[in-house]
Parts: C-alpha cells; sequence; structure tokens
C-alpha cells in the first residue's frame, strides 16, 4: 500500500487529459485499488458496458450502491475485479456472475447493498478485500475515491482508472444545499479543491481513507447534481455496519 499512502500528501495533478474528474491516472502496474470492482452489462450484441463501481469485502461479496440494480436483469450483470487498473476487453470467463442482491427496507434512501457472486473471486496481490469502518471519519478528512466513470459531465468514461482525493464536508452545508435529499444519519457530502469528483458511472464506486495504519471503505457513491459542480453525496458505510456484518456471518 505504498503508493496509496504517498498518494496522501501528492497535490492533485490538473490538466484536461488526468480526470474521474480532476482525478489523477493510476498506472497500470499499481495495486493500490485491489479491492475495487466495476459492474459491466451484457448488451444483446455481445457487448459489455461498464455502469457503475463497488467493492469486494469477501471472497463472494462486493458492496455497490442499490440503484445500480434498479430496471437490471442480474442474469446479464457481470463483475469485474481490477485486473489492470482498465476496463480493456477481457474474455468473459473472467468476469463474475451473481447470484443475489440483498438491501435495506426503503432502499430508495437506504442506497447501498452487497452483492453475492455465484463463485469465489481468486483473490491475488491484485485481488482482495477491503475492511470495514469502525470510526466516524471528521469533517476535513481527506477521502479517495476511484472509477472508471465519465470525465467530464456527459462526458466520455475512462478506459483507465482515475483516482481523486475528495474533502469530508460538513453536514450543515450538505443539508442546506440538498435539503430533504441529504440525511446525516446515513450519508455524507464531499467535494474536492478544485473540482475533483466522481461521475455517472462512479456510482456505486468506493470511498476510502485511513484508519490508524488500515485502509477502510468509509462511503459509497451514491448521487450529484452536475459533476464537479456541487456537493456529491455518498451512503456512510459505519451507519449500516451492523446490517452488513449480520448478512456476512449469517
Amino acid at each position: 500500500m505504498d503508493g496509496f499512502q504517498l498518494n496522501q500528501t501528492r497535490p492533485t495533478t490538473i490538466t484536461n487529459s488526468l480526470r474521474i474528474v480532476n482525478g489523477d491516472i493510476v498506472p497500470a502496474d499499481n495495486s493500490d485499488f485491489f479491492f475495487l470492482v466495476t459492474l459491466v452489462r451484457l448488451e444483446e450484441d455481445g457487448s459489455l458496458t461498464v455502469f457503475c463501481g463497488g467493492a469486494i469485502l469477501r471472497p463472494d461479496v462486493v458492496i455497490t450502491a442499490y440503484h445500480c440494480f434498479e430496471g437490471e436483469d442480474l442474469s446479464k450483470v457481470f463483475i469485474r475485479p481490477n485486473y489492470d487498473n482498465t476496463i480493456n476487453d477481457i474474455p468473459l470467463e473472467l468476469y463474475y456472475g451473481i447470484s443475489r442482491v440483498s438491501y435495506r427496507e426503503e432502499a430508495d434512501i437506504n442506497d447501498i447493498c452487497l452483492v453475492f457472486l455465484d463463485t469465489l473471486l481468486e483473490l491475488s496481490e491484485r485481488i482482495g478485500s477491503i475492511s470495514l469502518p469502525s470510526e466516524e471519519i471528521e469533517d476535513g478528512t481527506s477521502v479517495y475515491i476511484m472509477g472508471f466513470g465519465q470525465l467530464w459531465f456527459n462526458g466520455p468514461i475512462s478506459m483507465q482508472l482515475r483516482v481523486a482525493r475528495l474533502i469530508k464536508q460538513r453536514d450543515f452545508l450538505c443539508s442546506q444545499f440538498w435539503y430533504t435529499l441529504f440525511h446525516a444519519d446515513r450519508q455524507f457530502c464531499t467535494s474536492g479543491l478544485m473540482g475533483e469528483d466522481s461521475c455517472k458511472g462512479d456510482s456505486g464506486g468506493p470511498l476510502v481513507a485511513m484508519e490508524g495504519n488500515k485502509l477502510v471503505i468509509v462511503g459509497v457513491v451514491a448521487f450529484g447534481l452536475e459533476c464537479s459542480s456541487y456537493f456529491g453525496v455518498n451512503m456512510k458505510v459505519l451507519a449500516y455496519v451492523d446490517w452488513i456484518q449480520i448478512l456476512l456471518y449469517m
């Protein structure tokens, strides 16, 4: 995890070619984001479309956003581990199928779910699970978002993994902007110092931070307005830890 820890103090690179929105390209040989997965849809013409992100909690369990599955046929949705920090074409045999999706009541508010795979992930140095948090993140904390979503609002998706540093904002600022759509007991919002943000296609992706000397998943991308323009809203994983652990160990 040396690269990730070094990146905590590295200035954010801002150029038109480096975005998640306004983030950094992750080199193909970097293994810091071993926990990341993408959700892909098998189209009628046989092509695969990336539409959301997620994170590995266990070799057979991925955490993501519930809204990623609204209207989706589970038999046509597959999980792609982060083999090489790209979404280049690979054989369908390297994707994993889904057996079921578990979510909370009032899923429109509790926009988080666990995806149970039909086959155990083959773990390696590049593919593994991330830990759950045990404490709140404070206002002003740096968190990291990564994904293959649009490079700008209504723009193309990225073929290479991008990562950006965001700042956890105060709840009252989120409430003032989002009004009744923001729920401080289960959500937190973020923004970048220089326009960094998640965008369409990054939904369900993890926000991660250091808790002591351990990397944990603190959030799941939920919604925003226009990429890099306003506060982004994320589901607070800590608020769901008890529910998650019950499902993991039942």
